[in-house]
């Protein structure tokens, strides 16, 4: 095992979070996509990134030419591992109605949040 696998931060809660490494990319993807949320997010997007449909974020993170074949194989399994990376670097540099409102379009878009609220409201 080499350092950087061995090497894990924590959320402050004591929480594992994603390896140091891998943050770094992160904070690379949300760089690239600090545009206005609105126009690049959607709930049909959220969705996508729950089921694990990346294949746009890739296709677009390759052709960026800001990472390598390497990083972008890391990226891939990172965002498999923890879809919610992802959201959560879409959302990096949003303001906080934002986050709040993608954070309800993200639990709405899981079926256990989902049927829970279903059977509250029968």
């Amino acid at each position: 095992m080499s350092t950087e696998q061995s090497v894990r931060d924590t959320d402050g809660a004591g929480q594992a979070t994603l390896p140091i490494r891998t943050r770094k990319l992160q904070d690379l993807v949300a760089a690239m996509w600090s545009v206005d949320t609105s126009d690049e997010l959607d709930f049909d997007a959220v969705a996508r990134i729950r089921q694990r449909q990346f294949d746009d974020w890739i296709l677009a993170a390759a052709r960026s030419g800001l990472f390598s074949a390497r990083e972008i194989d890391t990226l891939v399994q990172c965002w498999h591992a923890y879809p919610r990376s992802l959201f959560d670097a879409l959302l990096a540099n949003s303001d906080e109605l934002t986050r709040r409102r993608y954070q309800a379009i993200w639990n709405s878009t899981d079926p256990i949040v989902a049927v829970s609220a279903g059977m509250r409201q029968a």
